[in-house]
């Protein structure tokens, strides 16, 4: 009688645990899709337009392939040695980087922006997952190589910027700038089922992993960590203490400084920096958040369905010049990372 007890007990025990492992993977499988659903096209932009970049500098749309997507940028300069890769936040888009392209330009660096798989008019039904930034980066590399470049360097914000990081042992890169960046796949799931599910986080943790190596395989397991301490670069790690995307003290690349061995990374803290802002200087940073302030005024006045005659007006009225400021003392630490390399 009591082997049978134990036996139904234990039966019952794994049918409940299938069924937790089916519902599980079921949450996952949509927070998933939620997640990483395509990014399309957005028209405006508070930032300067590769139109604006075209008036100065040598400007080509380019393509390349990446995981069988075909990925698509703008090349800009004439310089045939040194060139500056550069890799946008999570839903964001290469657009959101002119900024800073300009500012490579100008310090005489060619420069190539894209979109990440999923974003934009590069291919692809949804951004796929964490890991697809870096295949995505590293054919970049492999394109820049192919068009003759040498020297590339990598400067990237938030999956971008962990991009960056992970593709530092790539060869022909130089330099690398990770801003915003996570440590691992595995950090930044953790960081992500922790803070959205509390304690349950902990037992959905595995279930997220292993949907990713579904995707991915064991190229989950790589890591900016990785990427960083396979390479012999110079390497300029940036975050911000109120980072509101990968938390300063989680998941974020430099704090996970005690597990980096390369002898040649530094390490910038941006006190009150937040996650996308980080780079732009205090007077971008009141533009932008002054147009925000506006924009949303006007949205609520309209409950939403706002003409696009007040669209374009509001876009108008700002002074790109301004929002698109960066923080020169940030960015001269970058640049003495990419001189070094």
């Amino acid at each position: 009688m009591k082997h049978r007890n134990l036996f139904a007990a234990l039966k019952s025990l794994a049918i409940f645990f299938l069924i937790y492992i089916m519902l599980s993977f079921t949450v996952v499988m949509l927070i998933y899709e939620g997640l990483f659903v395509r990014s399309e096209e957005y028209e405006y932009s508070v930032f300067i337009s590769d139109k604006h970049l075209a008036q100065n500098y040598k400007t080509e749309e380019v393509t390349f392939e990446s995981r069988g997507f075909i990925l698509n940028g703008i090349l800009f300069g004439d310089k045939e040695d040194k060139l500056v890769i550069l890799g946008h936040g999570k839903g964001g888009s290469f657009k959101d980087m002119l900024p800073e392209a300009e500012y490579f330009l100008e310090n005489n660096f060619s420069v190539l922006a894209f979109d990440f798989t999923g974003h934009n008019k590069s291919g692809g039904n949804s951004q796929y997952g964490l890991q697809q930034s870096v295949y995505d980066m590293e054919n970049a590399v492999n394109y820049a190589k192919n068009l003759g470049y040498k020297d590339i360097y990598l400067y990237g914000i938030g999956i971008g910027g962990y991009a960056a990081a992970a593709c530092a042992d790539c060869d022909g890169v130089r330099g690398v700038a990770a801003i915003s960046a996570f440590s691992s796949v595995s950090d930044m799931t953790l960081e992500y089922a922790t803070e959205n599910m509390s304690v349950l986080g902990y037992l959905e943790y595995p279930i997220m992993m292993l949907y990713q190596f579904m995707t991915y395989g064991s190229d989950v397991n790589e890591s900016a960590v990785k990427g960083i301490n396979s390479s012999d670069v110079p390497v300029v790690v940036i975050h911000g203490t109120a980072d509101e995307e990968v938390n300063f003290d989680g998941a974020a690349l430099i704090n996970a400084a005690d597990r980096i061995t390369n002898p040649d990374v530094s390490y910038v803290t941006v006190e009150g920096g937040l996650h996308l802002s980080l780079m732009r200087s205090d007077a971008a940073i009141d533009a932008i958040n002054s147009f925000n302030e506006k924009a949303y005024e006007i949205y609520n006045q309209y409950s939403g369905e706002v003409p696009v005659a007040e669209i374009e007006a509001v876009y108008a009225s700002v002074d790109t010049e301004v929002t698109s400021e960066l923080d020169d003392d940030i960015m001269n630490k970058v640049m003495e990372v990419f001189n070094a390399g």
